[in-house]
Order: C-alpha cells, then sequence, then structure tokens
C-alpha cells in the first residue's frame, strides 16, 4: 500500500527482531502499592517507540484512551470483541514518510485490579530505519534521517528513566 516491495516489511522485520510482549500491572484505584497510592493514570501520555503495537483490550474495563490531534481530547478507545487493539509506532511514522502517525495515548486506573499485555512488534536493534524510497520524492522529501532501531530505542530508554522532562520522540 506505501509503492514497496511485496516483501519489503518482511525483510526489515524478521531479521532477529527485538519483537517482545509485556505483562502490565494495573492495581486498583487509591490502593497503595509499595507504600504509595497510584496515579490517575496507570500509563501516562505516550507514543509507543515500536513499529505497531497489537493489544486484547479487557471488554470489562475501558481505560485506554487515545488523543485526538486536531483538537487535543482525550477519547475513549471502547474494546470490541474478539478484536485487537492496533497501534502504529513511531517506527511507522518514519518508514511512511509521515503519512501515518503515532497516536498520543494514555491508560487511566480504575476500580478494578487488572492485567494487559501488549505485544510491541519491532525489527532487529541492528535495523537502519528511513522512509520507504517510493515515498521519497521531490514533491515528498525524506521528513527523517534514517536512524538505527537500537540507538533509538536506547535513547527513549533512557528518556523513560532519565529526568529530561519530555520522553524522547520520533521527530527529536
Amino acid at each position: 500500500g506505501m509503492g514497496s516491495e511485496r516483501d519489503y516489511f518482511q525483510r526489515a522485520m524478521t531479521n532477529k527482531h527485538t519483537s517482545h510482549l509485556r505483562m502490565n500491572y494495573y492495581p486498583e484505584e487509591g490502593k497503595p502499592v509499595d507504600g504509595a497510592v497510584n496515579a490517575p493514570f496507570g500509563v501516562g501520555p505516550h507514543t509507543d517507540s515500536g513499529f505497531l503495537t497489537i493489544l486484547a483490550q479487557d471488554e470489562k474495563v475501558h481505560t485506554l484512551q487515545v488523543q485526538d490531534s486536531l483538537t487535543g481530547e482525550w477519547v475513549g478507545v471502547p474494546p470490541v470483541p474478539g478484536a485487537f487493539t492496533i497501534n502504529t509506532g513511531d517506527l511507522s511514522v518514519v518508514f511512511s514518510n509521515g503519512l501515518y502517525h503515532a497516536p498520543v495515548h494514555r491508560v487511566l486506573t480504575t476500580t478494578v485490579e487488572r492485567y494487559s499485555a501488549p505485544y510491541f512488534y519491532n525489527p532487529s536493534y541492528a535495523t537502519e530505519i528511513s522512509p520507504i524510497p517510493a515515498l521519497v520524492t521531490a514533491v515528498s522529501p525524506a521528513q527523517f534521517h534514517p536512524l538505527p532501531w537500537g540507538y533509538f530505542r536506547a535513547m527513549r530508554v533512557m528518556g523513560n528513566f532519565g529526568d529530561f522532562g519530555e520522553y524522547v520522540k520520533i521527530d527529536h
């Protein structure tokens, strides 16, 4: 759909990928955990750093919200029974030369203790991420410099655990 060879992503994404499944624990809202009461956010506003995130939402708990890119308002993402929620991440933005975007989203706390298990689909750390060549033209030049996924991921992790104010984004 983006003018690339049929096997473009198969070649770019399957060589020693760094995909992973993460188990998240969300305690009951207001319940002390390790001596501290949890905040109103299970996860604060962010974009996913990788290529795609796949999530099976809990049909009973509606805590995932996405920020409307035009109004800035937060909109709930209701689960669809039997379906997965798919987020495009920062790498999708680069590969598509800005055609796709990575939605800013957050997870609220709730009165129910719960778990979630997002699957993050990512390339090898050695993969150089750049816009698909067919999407770079004189009319639409490359919006992003090539970057190694491992370097971007390391900077993002450092931003998550360092005190740098804002987390590292793809346009940094």
